[in-house]
Parts: structure tokens; sequence; C-alpha cells
């Protein structure tokens, strides 16, 4: 119906598909030990991705956090986690594939992320070489 084409979210282009099916089997084997293949997290080891504005807010924010991990206290859905989740050494086109998986898995609607984004954000911070805290990154 006219009016409601913002209510969903744009297809992917085929490229961005495949992006999201390399990024799916990246997250059963690096990430869902942690953060459970429901992505809902584990109360001892590692916050939600689901509905987490990390994941489904700046897509710099979350290329930032899987360049150089993120350390605790992280506190969300009223449940708190300080242990530090450590950065994941790979490729731009696999980290824009495990981010647009998680942008858009579970009735997500955010928008995918590319190679190039991730590239420009790894330039901008290439002398980083700790794990960034929330207050660093703002919600």
């Amino acid at each position: 119906k006219p009016g409601t084409e913002a209510m969903w979210p744009r297809e992917l282009t085929p490229d961005e598909t495949a992006r999201f099916e390399r990024g799916r089997a990246t997250f059963e084997q690096v990430c869902a030990g942690c953060h459970q293949l429901s992505g809902q997290g584990d109360p001892a080891l590692a916050p939600p991705l689901r509905n987490s504005p990390f994941v489904l807010g700046d897509a710099k924010r979350a290329a930032k956090i899987v360049l150089h991990g993120l350390r605790g206290p992280v506190t969300l859905n009223g449940s708190t986690w300080d242990g530090e989740m450590p950065a994941y050494n790979a490729s731009d086109d696999e980290l824009a594939s495990v981010l647009t998986y998680l942008r858009r898995e579970w009735q997500h609607t955010s928008d995918p992320v590319t190679p190039e984004l991730i590239r420009e954000v790894r330039a901008q911070n290439a002398k980083r070489t700790s794990a960034w805290s929330v207050d660093e990154l703002g919600r």
C-alpha cells in the first residue's frame, strides 16, 4: 500500500545476500559460543545481540567493536556483563559479512555493512590497541 514502504526493510541485493550467508556461517563458528545461535546471549558469558543497540545502531560503532573488541561493564535489558569481547581478526569482507548477518537476522531491519565501511573504520582507528569501553563508544 502507498505510504507503507518505510515499514519494511529493503530487500538485500544478490551481493548482500551472499554476504549475509557468509556472515551466518562465521557467526555460527565464531560468535555463537558466547552469544548463542539465538542471539539471546548467555547470562554468564555475553550480552544479547538480538535487538542490541550495539548491533542495530551506528554501523561504524559496530565495526569498532568487532575490529577492537568491547570491555565491560555492558548493561542491556537490566543485566550487566563485565567481561571483554576480544577483537575479531578477519578481513574487511568477513567482518562486513558477520555484521550484515547480525543487522538482518532475527527480524532486524538495519542496513547491511560493506567492506568499504569496515576498511574506513579500520583506517580511522589504526593506532587503537585495546578494546573499546561503552563510555568511549556511546550508546
